[in-house]
């Protein structure tokens, strides 16, 4: 029965798609199976007699034989990595495990090694090591340009809310005066000529209140003067005054200006949240909190209206690279200052938009 056993051990060593060897106490390889001439390209003769540490390369030699002596003390080791050197030079990544072989006496005399070849497991980790550095790159890349182009969005829309407000506004404000002007010299005019005059002014009155409100929609004034929560309130009242809704502004620990990008993403988001509650959420109430805590800004935009899939829409906008756009233009302001941007909806539940962005 040992004899049998002897031979099945032995079959199996020889036999095995690893690399098998056995050790003497003094790092010698005293047996090899066939997996490790097959790997090599060594002959058994050659490897016979040799030190292990021969076989590996510098840094996997110095390493491996300053740990031979840490091998001697534990039951087994396991999940080393080393590399190994064939004949032909080729470099073979492999996974190192060992075990003691004990005498009668239970001394230990031996060492089995096995070496799992591991060179493809290696070359595989390597290749995604270097498409994540390239991900992190293009990724960096893509969040520099979008970056830049917010930036430039919001310096063609002051730029255009000046020039609206500076030429048209002007220029309407001037034909409003002739008009008076010219309504006073006509007093004699008969009532029809006169019923026309006030007409054109008050068309000319509701361009100047559009010209005004289209301003304040590209760049409001009073986030610049007065600040983020003034502004708020300005759009909170633009929309109860247009839409039948009840709106709540709840607003902790906000006591000083902040920095005028985070500044202005607050309020985009604000401003387009609300957009789609008048547009889309036929809502009925409006909650609105705005809290530091934590030197984190958080930002909540809730509403009582008909609500949507909003898992569908994302995943829409990732496979169709369209759909909700607002919502991706929300997501990477956030994401422009290192922030989370969240949003939960459910048909017939409402809409919760939740942003948090450190100060």
């Amino acid at each position: 029965m040992l004899n049998i056993s002897e031979r099945r051990y032995r079959y199996l060593y020889e036999l095995a798609p690893d690399m098998y060897h056995t050790l003497n106490m003094d790092g010698i390889i005293v047996d090899c199976n066939r997996a490790w001439t097959k790997k090599t390209g060594y002959l058994k003769e050659e490897i016979i007699g040799k030190s292990v540490c021969s076989f590996f390369t510098e840094n996997s030699r110095d390493a491996f034989c300053q740990e031979f002596s840490e091998i001697a003390k534990e039951e087994e080791v396991s999940g080393i990595e080393r590399d190994l050197v064939a004949k032909d030079g080729t470099v073979i990544n492999v996974e190192v495990e060992a075990i003691r072989i004990f005498d009668e006496e239970d001394n230990t005399t031996k060492f089995l090694v096995l070496m799992r070849d591991i060179t493809k497991r290696k070359k595989a980790e390597r290749a995604l090591k270097r498409f994540a550095r390239y991900l992190e790159q293009k990724n960096k890349e893509t969040r520099r340009l979008s970056r830049r182009l917010i930036s430039l969005l919001e310096r063609d829309r002051h730029k255009l809310a000046m020039e609206l407000h500076d030429q048209i506004g002007q220029s309407l404000t001037s034909v409003k005066m002739d008009v008076e002007m010219l309504a006073k010299r006509i007093k004699g005019a008969d009532q029809k000529s006169r019923e026309q005059i006030r007409g054109i002014e008050k068309r000319i009155a509701a361009s100047i209140r559009e010209v005004k409100n289209i301003c304040h929609g590209l760049r409001p004034s009073t986030l610049d003067t007065i600040g983020l929560i003034p502004s708020i309130q300005m759009l909170v009242d633009d929309i109860k005054k247009h839409k039948d809704v009840q709106a709540e502004i709840y607003i902790k620990n906000l006591s000083s200006r902040l920095d005028p990008e985070k500044e202005i993403t607050i309020y985009r988001i604000v401003q387009e949240a609300l957009n789609n509650i008048a547009k889309h959420a036929n809502a009925g109430n409006i909650f609105i909190n705005l809290v530091v805590r934590n030197n984190v800004i958080s930002l909540s935009v809730e509403d009582d209206g008909i609500g949507f899939d909003s898992e569908g829409v994302l995943k829409k906008n990732r496979e169709e690279e369209k759909g909700a756009l607002g919502i991706l233009i929300m997501k990477e302001r956030v994401a422009q200052h290192k922030g989370d941007f969240y949003i939960e909806s459910q048909v017939g539940k409402g809409t919760l938009v939740l942003v948090e962005v450190p100060i």
